[in-house]
């Protein structure tokens, strides 16, 4: 608890030393072309979770449980000089949970508006379009008419002058209104919730500042 908090103390302090020189400069320099984030930017984000449980009790019938989760963001759009962040975000999501399960794949697409600036991040979204796909069930194969938003915040570690990496606190809501009957392809009204908050690994790659 006491090594989580002192990291926690910690980034602020490495931000200002990452970025502290900035202060000197009032126009715009070589060093606002080379070290600051802004431009046009591609930021991708996973986390990968698997969970294994093997179970051998006496007399009992137990099953082993397997769980394997895959979460990714891919956001594209541009930072401008003064922080104000702009994109399109596609979202996608997998989980596999024994071999008998039903199997979950999940896609979406969103509008972002945030605040990237000085290692900082802080970015929402908006999904106007989402849905998911089951298979091996025997009930619902496909949710549909998902609309939902993301929030997320973290604090991007500045590599070089291209590419940058830190965490990110993910927070995820989407609702939808449709859901396809597996046996007779028939849809029908749904009122089906996902949310997950979530760490993940971000990635910022400048690729043109103007």
């Amino acid at each position: 608890m006491i090594r989580a908090l002192l990291f926690f103390l910690f980034i602020p302090t490495l931000a200002w030393g990452q970025y502290e020189e900035y202060e000197s400069y009032q126009t715009f320099t070589d060093l606002d072309r080379d070290q600051r984030d802004y431009g046009l930017v591609f930021s991708p984000s996973l986390m990968y979770l698997s969970m294994d449980e093997s179970n051998d009790v006496t007399g009992n019938s137990v099953n082993n449980r397997k769980r394997d989760v895959f979460l990714y963001d891919v956001k594209f759009g541009y930072i401008f000089r003064k922080g104000f962040y702009f994109g399109i975000l596609y979202a996608g999501e997998s989980q596999d949970i024994n071999e008998s399960a039903p199997k979950t794949t999940r896609e979406s697409v969103g509008v972002s508006f945030g605040y990237i600036h000085r290692g900082w991040s802080f970015v929402g979204t908006f999904f106007p379009y989402s849905k998911q796909e089951l298979e091996n069930t025997a009930d619902i194969s496909r949710y549909s008419e998902g609309l939902g938003f993301q929030l997320e915040a973290g604090y991007f570690f500045r590599l070089n002058r291209h590419f940058s990496i830190g965490p990110h606190f993910v927070y995820k809501n989407i609702q939808y209104g449709e859901g396809v009957d597996a046996l007779t392809n028939v849809s029908g009204d749904a009122s089906s919730s996902h949310t997950i908050f979530t760490p993940m690994v971000s990635f910022l790659i400048n690729l043109y500042r103007g």
